[in-house]
């Protein structure tokens, strides 16, 4: 299990993909450097404090698909999969449904 301290958020950012729209391959390095600027994904596990310091309720969840600064946080791999571990003010939108819950 992986938990975040402080007022980190943890994300899994999203795959990108190994082929473009029109059938060509992406090599892997090209691939890498496009997962590093990938700027949307997905809540994983939160810090206890986070969001704490404005005195709001917390404005993600773990589920939430969010979207956050471009270089913003440390990415590292774990089991495999690759996260990268964001301050809560790296976040700058959440992404959700009409009827989800706010």
């Amino acid at each position: 299990m992986l938990k975040p301290t402080i007022h980190r958020v943890l994300v899994k950012p999203d795959d990108v993909d190994g082929m473009t729209p029109g059938g060509l391959y992406v090599p892997e390095d090209t691939r890498e450097r496009l997962q590093m600027a990938s700027t949307m994904g997905t809540i994983v596990a939160q810090g206890d404090t986070a969001w704490k310091d404005y005195k709001v309720e917390p404005e993600t969840k773990v589920g939430d698909r969010v979207g956050f600064a471009r270089y913003a946080g440390t990415e590292f791999e774990h089991d495999e999969v690759k996260y990268r571990l964001l301050n809560d003010e790296d976040i700058l939108v959440v992404i959700r449904n009409e009827g989800d819950s706010e």
